[in-house]
Formats: structure tokens, sequence, C-alpha cells
């Protein structure tokens, strides 16, 4: 177990990487909306400076920066009573999730693209690399609330996706000093304000996923400890200094993810 730090994880030479075949495997439409309810949702996001992260965006996306800054976020939550939209509560399940994302923008307008999910449930992973650009992968992942904690550990088969997070769900802080937004509304605004999700796709075409939910009303928290070996990899392999910034908690949401479609790009 290794304690959040402001620090930088890596400070190697810089070499702008290839990014489409090694980050962005060929991505899979969901043509079914699926729905479910987010008991507790932890955003724990890092930043970069701008010109090491944009290397990392696939065409043709760009970097979404606030301050010179560009922001890689892990997104950790339980959704119970999850389902294509419309089951019978008898046919959902509930599911943990460790998500790994880029906040990017297309068309002007703010998104993010997901580098891997990894799942609880043996049947969104099976599913998932069928019909998801989220890239999921099964996961062993045990969560414990004792205490007013939330506590989650995900083991993956050859641990390139272990990841652990311990926070205390306590009182709500107005701000923190390891971030570069003044509040937690302006994370919220910046990290969590957009509508859809996007996928670099195929040839000339973007994946774009329609996202609902109930208001955020997100706020900071601050983790005891910790630790996502796929960020940790990332910064290593591709050079990119990943430095702490905060993390948002969100509670009793309900989410829908509808159908994706595919978004002519044109010259």
């Amino acid at each position: 177990m290794q304690s959040i730090s402001s620090e930088a994880l890596s400070l190697e030479a810089w070499v702008p990487p290839e990014t489409q075949a090694t980050l962005y495997p060929a991505a899979r439409r969901q043509w079914l909306a699926v729905d479910g309810f987010v008991t507790d949702r932890f955003l724990v996001s890092y930043r970069a400076p701008r010109a090491r992260l944009a290397a990392l965006v696939p065409a043709p996306f760009t970097l979404d920066d606030y301050g010179g800054y560009g922001f890689l976020s892990v997104c950790v939550l339980e959704v119970r009573a999850m389902g294509i939209r419309a089951l019978p509560h008898a046919l959902r399940f509930t599911n943990l999730e460790v998500l790994y994302r880029l906040g990017v923008r297309f068309r002007g307008q703010p998104t993010f693209v997901t580098l891997r999910s990894d799942t609880s449930s043996r049947a969104l992973a099976w599913l998932g690399g069928c019909f998801s650009h989220y890239r999921l992968r099964r996961a062993r992942i045990q969560l414990s609330r004792a205490d007013g904690r939330f506590t989650l550990a995900a083991h993956t088969p050859d641990a390139s996706g272990d990841a652990w997070l311990d926070v205390d769900r306590g009182p709500e802080r107005a701000h923190t000093s390891t971030s570069v937004f003044a509040s937690a509304e302006a994370a919220d605004r910046q990290l969590l304000g957009m509508a859809f999700s996007v996928d670099p796709g195929r040839g000339a075409d973007v994946l774009c996923q329609p996202i609902e939910h109930s208001p955020w009303h997100a706020r900071f928290v601050e983790p005891k400890s910790a630790r996502f070996s796929f960020l940790e990899r990332l910064s290593r392999d591709y050079a990119v200094p990943l430095t702490y910034d905060n993390t948002l908690l969100m509670q009793n949401i309900r989410q829908t993810w509808l159908a994706a479609e595919w978004v002519r790009v044109t010259p």
C-alpha cells in the first residue's frame, strides 16, 4: 500500500509516445441503454503539464486543460441494480468498478476517453468486450465500509490494474491544499461537466455515448491512501509526470449510459 503523494510519479526524460494502438485498441459500440444506482463514486484526479499529457490524446480530440494542466482521473464506484434499461430488478446486478479516463474535448465540448476499466462483474466484463468502448476487464474487487470508511481493493490477473483506495467519507471540505481548483464546484465544472463520453473509434468515425444522471453534488474528500498500478505504469512508460490533485465524492446518483452512436468526422 502506498500513500497518496503530491509528488510526481515520474521524472524521466520525455519522448512523445505512439499512443493510438497501445492505449486505444479497437472499440465496440454499446447499442442498448444501461442504467443503475451509484451509491458511491470517487473521482481521484491527477494532473500533468499540458504538453506532456497532450501526447496521449488520440485524434481528433484535444486535451481539456485548466491552468496549464491536463487531467487523468480514476473513477472508483459501486453501482447497484445495474442492467439494461427496463429489465426487472431480479435480472440486475451490483458492480464494483475502477475506470481510468483522460479529459478531452470534441468539437469544443468537454468529454473523456476511457483507457481501461476493471469490473467485479464477470458478465459485464464479457459483454463489455463485445459491446462497450470502456475496455472492460474482469477483476477481483473487495469493498469494506467499516467505521465510515470506503476501502476498495482491486486485484487483476497480471497485476497491471491492481488498485487500492481508502477514504474517510467524513465532513465536507471547502478546499484542498493539493488542488489547482479553488473549490469543489470549480473542480466539478472541469472534471465532471460533460454530457457524453467518446472513443477514437474507426477511420473517420468517432464513437459518442450520451450519459444522463441526477445532480452530482460533488464534494472534496481526502484519501487516507491510494495506489493505482495502471497509472504508475502509464507514467513510467510514457514519461508523463502525474501529480495528485484532488478527490471528489458523489453519492446516491441515478445514471443512464445511453446507446452509443458513430459520428462522422469531416476534415
